[in-house]
């Protein structure tokens, strides 16, 4: 098609071997720009035709590309606070009355059950809400660096449910690829940046995890990507153990990643379809 265009355009005195050399040249360019493209920018994390509700409509301020929430629409949220920080530690997820689910990597420090207390039941990390200290925290048996990131806090005084402190419910289903999910958090809202005093949320999408792979070395069957196609919403800083939610059920725990919201770089969360079994194992949960 393009030849007989430029062939035809001859009675304009185009040079066609010229013409003809030049396409081959432009022909080899673009076939080359579409491999960079498609190999290492382009590649399809997310199905396009995914459009998740928007949660941040008529808020403002973010997660990292998020919003302000109520505590009320994450009652489950619990915010974990080092008596010696000014600032949010980690975040973590109400099971039932005495247990809190989160990320291994939060709890591996030898002395912090004396310097830790959970707070919960507020959209503020520093006040309000209901405080515990904690009994016994239980770091899965075998996490290393990000793997089996999960870790259980055990909370000495039993929490006392309303419509701010609720228990939520572990996925028994993996979550399927384009599902939206909400994450929380009082973690920073920008890298690098600072923590909000109040609860934020953001909207992000479940990806594939051969997809993700291309991103992130070691990945293994305990983890779970989400983020968006072109990054602007992500979890950070300090949310790291704080919830992955679809619906009404916990499907993931905040882990790592590299840096926040970053473009192909998707946030990494502790996979809790997998690990449900060695939650329910320790805390006898039927």
């Amino acid at each position: 098609m393009w030849c007989t265009l430029l062939c035809t355009g001859n009675r304009n005195n185009i040079d066609i071997t010229w013409t003809m050399d030049m396409l081959r040249v432009t022909t080899l360019v673009l076939g080359l720009l579409h491999y960079v493209y498609c190999c290492w920018f382009g590649r399809e994390t997310i199905p396009q035709q995914t459009i998740c509700p928007n949660i941040c409509r008529r808020k403002y301020a973010r997660i990292v590309g998020g919003c302000e929430a109520d505590i009320k629409e994450h009652p489950y949220q619990a915010a974990l606070i080092l008596a010696n920080l000014d600032r949010p530690y980690c975040s973590g997820s109400i099971l039932n009355n005495l247990w809190v689910v989160t990320a291994a990597h939060c709890m591996n420090i030898a002395t912090i059950t004396d310097q830790m207390i959970v707070r919960a039941g507020t959209n503020y990390w520093n006040r309000g809400g209901s405080t515990r200290r904690i009994s016994k925290i239980i770091i899965h048996p075998r996490f290393q660096t990000y793997d089996y990131d999960i870790a259980l806090i055990k909370v000495a005084q039993p929490w006392q449910f309303t419509e701010s402190i609720k228990p939520i419910a572990m996925t028994s289903t993996p979550p399927s690829v384009g599902t939206c999910v909400i994450v929380s958090g009082w973690g920073h809202l920008t890298q690098g940046g600072v923590s909000p005093m109040h609860l934020h949320h953001v909207d992000v999408i479940i990806l594939d995890f051969n997809v993700c792979a291309h991103a992130y070395r070691g990945l293994t069957p305990r983890m779970i990507c989400a983020g968006t196609p072109y990054g602007g919403k992500d979890a950070c800083q300090a949310d790291s153990g704080g919830p992955l939610v679809v619906g009404d059920k916990l499907v993931g725990i905040v882990s790592w990643g590299y840096g926040c919201a970053q473009k192909h770089y998707p946030g990494v969360y502790a996979n809790v379809y997998v690990l449900r079994n060695w939650v329910m194992s320790q805390i006898n949960m039927k």
